[in-house]
């Protein structure tokens, strides 16, 4: 039933007119204003199923355009009750919900036969290289510092690096490949600067070194680095450090900056990281720098 704003409004005009009892005249518009509140919350409620509605086709109807048919089983899964409830008042969309369905899992089923086919062809035409070791459903890209798993069973793919995981998403071509690039450009595309690198990692060094109160020169452990600057540092990455770190030791030390940097070595692989390029010497567990004047 609709709320007559106008027949409302008499109302009140006439009660007013009629009560002289102030009293009385407030409890009407307490309770009048309590149906505009129950009004205005019911709406808010509709308007929020509406908009979980709508998000979920949109993203329906992308995925289908996109032949993207991993990710139409993935927004079956996390969007189950939604579907549920648009089915409810639409039994026709529920007559071609399972037909799209069961279309996407066939075809995810095909892909997955496909898959070591699609990716090198997808790679070569995003100009992304896979290691030449990679062997399905495991591929690694940069030197095997960037690994990619396609589980073939849940049509995932998870991607991570050795300082931890990336991305888990459907494993759609579509999808992967320009997440993949977009994390090797995130790594490895980055201006670096050694300069402003080395005073960023001797302040931080100083930091530690005073707070336990030992030398300049002293080792510490490189994961006491890492994990100051995971506090300190917005948006700070511990694949990025690692790789800033290799490429500073891969390129030497200008020496017109006046740091020298020793590095310590841990059989301890949580406590040690892997230089990029160098993992053949083992993890580095320490870290000790000095400056010259």
């Amino acid at each position: 039933m609709g709320f007559n704003m106008t027949s409302n409004l008499n109302e009140i005009e006439n009660i007013l007119g009629e009560l002289k009892n102030g009293k009385k005249i407030l409890e009407y518009l307490l309770e009048l204003r309590n149906k505009y509140e129950e009004r205005l919350n019911n709406l808010r409620t509709e308007f929020k199923l509406a908009e979980e509605d709508y998000q979920a086709l949109d993203q329906l109807v992308l995925a289908l355009k996109k032949a993207q048919f991993a990710k139409i089983l993935d927004l079956r899964d996390s969007m189950d009750q939604i579907f549920k409830r648009i089915s409810i008042s639409n039994p026709i969309f529920s007559e071609f919900l399972d037909k799209i369905f069961k279309i996407a899992n066939d075809e995810c089923q095909k892909i997955s036969m496909d898959y070591p086919i699609l990716i090198q062809e997808a790679c070569q035409q995003e100009g992304i290289k896979i290691d030449q070791t990679s062997v399905h459903p495991k591929y690694t890209f940069c030197d095997q510092f960037i690994t990619l798993e396609i589980d073939e069973k849940k049509f995932k793919a998870k991607a991570y690096t050795r300082e931890g995981k990336l991305f888990v998403l459907p494993f759609d071509i579509s999808i992967v490949i320009p997440a993949i690039k977009e994390e090797i450009k995130r790594i490895f595309g980055r201006t670096f600067n050694p300069n402003q690198f080395l005073k960023k990692l001797y302040s931080n060094y100083c930091k530690i070194i005073e707070k336990e109160k030992k030398q300049i020169g002293d080792p510490i452990p490189i994961r006491k680095i890492t994990s100051r600057l995971g506090k300190t540092q917005k948006n700070f990455r511990t694949d990025e450090f690692v790789v800033d770190l290799s490429k500073l030791i891969k390129e030497g030390i200008p020496s017109d900056l006046g740091y020298k940097i020793e590095l310590g070595h841990t059989k301890d692989d949580r406590s040690g990281i892997l230089l990029h390029g160098f993992e053949s010497h083992g993890y580095v567990g320490f870290i000790s720098i000095k400056k010259e004047n």
